[in-house]
């Protein structure tokens, strides 16, 4: 026979006197038995009287205010209660949660507190401009040995003024206030100097390509050009052809140009090189 506590006060026994009905506090406590295990198996269950201390209904816990009861759910599984938040949204969530805390809203509590988390740990919310991954690429070619382009520039002894190094700010404004826009791009005006306000502009990628270590002039017959590309648009020819000339090789079986060659812009002049 199943043994009851003395705290419980039996209401109604069953006809076989396997199952019982016992009042403990405001539970109604009913004791099954198992008939394929054998063994007594307790529930509880709310008493009417004492209902009203159990319902929701009406009460609010964090931006929550509760509606009402969700629909029945399974054997052991908690109730269910619909919420509306003050934001809008309904949210069905369990009494425990409720009661204990864990929930506060429909959600939109934490996203409000992460977005607030982040803004104040953001120095200036740029991160993702191309502005932004300039000022980190100028950095790396002249500081990060590991970087690809480090030999062009940091071995090269080019550097960032200590003004815009550690600043971004520093360097987004003198970019906006030059005529920055994501379709241009930040050359130096000597290739030799470093990154700073006297030595930069904003210019176009064209412009830039041309302001390279290893750009070069180009002399063919007696006039300069800045770039092989502007020799074949004003001799009306190709580019290949411009390279030719300037290294002595016969175009097409006609004997080479005289007074054709090439100089480096920057560093160690070497001719036909």
């Amino acid at each position: 026979m199943f043994a009851l506590s003395n705290k419980f006060d039996i209401i109604k026994t069953s006809t076989s006197g396997a199952d019982f009905l016992c009042q403990f506090s405001p539970l109604l406590c009913a004791v099954e038995l198992n008939r394929s295990s054998g063994r007594h198996m307790m529930r509880a269950v709310l008493l009417e009287d004492d209902m009203n201390k159990y319902d929701l209904t009406g009460k609010k816990f964090g931006r929550l205010t509760v509606l009402k009861r969700g629909k029945k759910v399974k054997h052991g599984e908690s109730s269910k209660w619909i919420c509306m938040c003050i934001c809008g949204n309904e949210k069905i969530t369990t009494r425990s949660c409720l009661v204990g805390g864990y929930t506060k809203s429909c959600g939109c509590l934490s996203k409000e507190i992460i977005l607030a988390r982040n803004k104040a740990s953001a120095t200036h919310n740029m991160s993702r401009s191309k502005i932004y991954h300039v000022w980190i690429g100028m950095k790396q070619r002249c500081y990060y040995e590991n970087s690809r382009k480090y030999k062009y520039y940091g071995m090269r002894g080019i550097k960032v003024c200590k003004e815009w190094r550690n600043n971004f700010s520093c360097f987004n404004q003198w970019a906006i206030s030059n005529g920055w826009n994501k379709e241009l791009e930040i050359d130096r005006i000597d290739n030799d100097g470093g990154y700073e306000p006297s030595n930069c502009r904003v210019t176009s990628s064209y412009v830039n390509s041309r302001n390279k270590s290893t750009s070069r002039f180009w002399f063919i017959e007696g006039n300069k050009y800045n770039s092989a590309k502007e020799a074949s648009i004003c001799l009306k020819t190709s580019v290949s052809s411009i390279h030719r000339w300037c290294k002595g090789i016969k175009e097409r079986g006609t004997p080479p140009k005289q007074n054709c060659y090439s100089l480096k812009k920057y560093g160690e002049n070497n001719v036909n090189n």
